[in-house]
């Protein structure tokens, strides 16, 4: 009898809580950086190059809390030591000083001595080279980033939204008028809960016929490269595309004003779910306390207390292993992929992240998790613990390098 109570009361929770809110997820912005040290031509050490660089950098510095774009040229008194150089902050943002001083910085210590270069992180784009800009699209160097997660949803129907999508952002991104940044940000609707968000970006140098075929060739190679990803973005040296399943550029200044308004329909909208939520906890914990035998018995809840000091946290996870990255990915086998990653105390550790297809219920994976964290033996790698949440099942072991990877690999435990 109270079993059939309590579900009842969570599925009555479940049903309201899914109904009235709505949670999207964040990227940091650290996590993207992609550059390039784009040919082979060096310079000297202490050459007229080096020199023309180094002015041309503290020119863009200089530029960096003024303006969202920047191109300028050094020429010295060799014509053939010419140094061009740009920056450009994604069109949303008003400035990004911090992120194209830290791109310098890292442009300095990674592409050491080559006369050209080019870096794209989440907000920025930095560029220099012994070569003129064409106002023609340049596609090389460039990237194609996808996110690990597949669309679960209609696959064709995903393939219309995001297509309509891409013609929407080409379309206003060449609204704007030349020698200005062309960008447009975008956000379409597949169904009542899920959207896409979409930006496109060209440099303002290019017209706006080939502003448009850069975009245009970018967005085809995004739908082909991140065919069936709920995210994913292209990047050449003249344009940038990007879609993802969450927003991840900040609201139009028209779209500011009543937020206010906003917060607060979001706060008391969010509230009556607490007070729901406090409610049900409470006729939960009186049901519970008239049949203690009963709640005793239950094993689940036994398993819980027990294996309470195992359990990790997705986010923990996440942040570990940079989000699952494939980069991290040391293998995979046919119950799941293996990672390598490491907490902030230095440990290392070995994430099994097991296939969301599994039949194994809940409870019979802590079962197993507690048989496995009670065996000790010198040819076994202990296990630190394990994480059930959303609809993933992980485990995570110590990282032993000289451990072979078919023992994470041949079973699923």
């Amino acid at each position: 009898m109270v079993s059939v109570i309590r579900l009842k009361l969570i599925s009555i929770l479940m049903f309201y809580l899914l109904g009235t809110l709505n949670v999207l997820p964040t990227e940091t912005a650290s996590t993207f950086r992609h550059y390039d040290c784009t040919n082979k031509a060096k310079f000297s050490p202490k050459s007229s190059y080096q020199f023309n660089l180094n002015k041309l950098l503290s020119k863009l510095t200089s530029k960096i809390n003024i303006t969202n774009y920047y191109n300028t040229t050094v020429s010295g008194t060799n014509k053939r030591d010419i140094v061009y150089g740009l920056f450009m902050c994604n069109g949303y943002m008003e400035k990004c000083g911090e992120c194209v001083s830290t791109s310098i910085q890292t442009l300095k210590s990674k592409c050491v001595f080559n006369k050209e270069a080019i870096i794209w992180t989440h907000e920025c784009l930095v560029r220099y080279s012994d070569k003129f800009f064409p106002n023609t699209p340049e596609k090389w160097p460039s990237r194609c980033v996808r996110k690990s997660e597949d669309y679960e949803g209609e696959l064709d129907s995903f393939n219309k939204v995001l297509s309509s999508l891409m013609d929407d952002l080409l379309t206003e991104a060449n609204e704007a008028p030349m020698d200005s940044i062309k960008f447009a940000v975008k956000k379409i609707t597949i169904s009542e809960d899920q959207h896409l968000f979409g930006f496109a970006q060209c440099t303002p140098y290019l017209s706006k016929e080939n502003c448009k075929k850069c975009l245009r060739d970018a967005m085809n190679f995004l739908q082909t490269c991140a065919r069936g990803k709920t995210g994913g973005r292209v990047i050449y040296p003249s344009c940038i595309v990007r879609y993802d399943h969450y927003l991840f550029f900040p609201l139009p200044r028209g779209k500011r004003k009543n937020l206010g308004v906003i917060a607060s329909i979001i706060f008391f909208h969010a509230l009556v779910p607490v007070i729901v939520l406090f409610f049900v906890c409470y006729l939960l914990h009186r049901e519970s306390r008239k049949d203690l035998k009963h709640r005793k018995g239950n094993c689940g809840e036994e398993i819980s207390t027990e294996l309470n000091s195992l359990q990790f946290e997705l986010r923990t996870i996440q942040e570990a292993t940079n989000k699952f990255s494939d980069d991290n990915k040391i293998g995979e086998g046919g119950f799941g992929a293996v990672y390598k990653g490491g907490f902030s105390n230095g440990l290392e550790i070995a994430v099994k992240r097991l296939k969301k297809n599994s039949s194994q219920g809940a409870i019979e994976f802590k079962k197993e998790v507690l048989l496995i964290s009670k065996l000790q033996h010198r040819n076994l790698v202990r296990l630190l613990g394990f994480c059930v949440e959303r609809n993933e099942k992980i485990l995570i072991y110590e990282f032993v390098h000289n451990k072979s990877l078919d023992y994470y690999l041949s079973s699923k435990s």
